[in-house]
């Protein structure tokens, strides 16, 4: 026979996973409505990989860059405005960050900065964005916060 104890209990364990539950699905909406300016313009972006493919064969270049660019990033804020900065361990005769331009184009599906340079948007997350610029030569820039 069940007493009044086990009844509260067995209704505290529901009401506290039906809680969990759908606070995890709130979370997970949340993230999902975000836009992709709300994604690209939320933080520093610092560089984590960079390739280039040229016929069919691609090559690491982050492994071989100076130390001084492996710790650069870009910051691309929501008003089109945006900077890439040179980080702590800049080059010799390096700036410490250059401003530009930057606007979604082709239905959000590339980013064009003002340098001329269009690049597709392979991946954008709250935590990754990766970029191609395509050519002869396609480079993959791949940053993280």
């Amino acid at each position: 026979m069940k007493t009044v104890k086990d009844v509260i209990i067995k209704i505290t364990g529901i009401v506290f996973l039906f809680s969990v539950l759908t606070a995890c699905d709130k979370q997970e909406n949340e993230k999902a409505s975000k836009s992709k300016t709300e994604l690209i313009s939320s933080g520093n972006w610092y560089f984590t990989a960079y390739t280039e493919t040229q016929n069919g064969t691609t090559t690491d270049v982050f492994t071989s860059m100076l130390t001084c660019h492996k710790d650069n990033y870009y910051v691309f804020r929501a008003d089109g405005s945006g900077e890439f900065n040179y980080g702590v361990q800049k080059c010799n005769g390096d700036p410490q960050s250059i401003p530009y331009i930057w606007v979604f184009t082709d239905n959000e599906a590339k980013v064009k900065l003002d340098n001329g340079n269009t690049y597709i948007i392979n991946e954008l997350t709250e935590d990754k964005l990766e970029l191609v610029l395509p050519g002869t030569i396609s480079h993959t820039l791949t940053f993280s916060h």
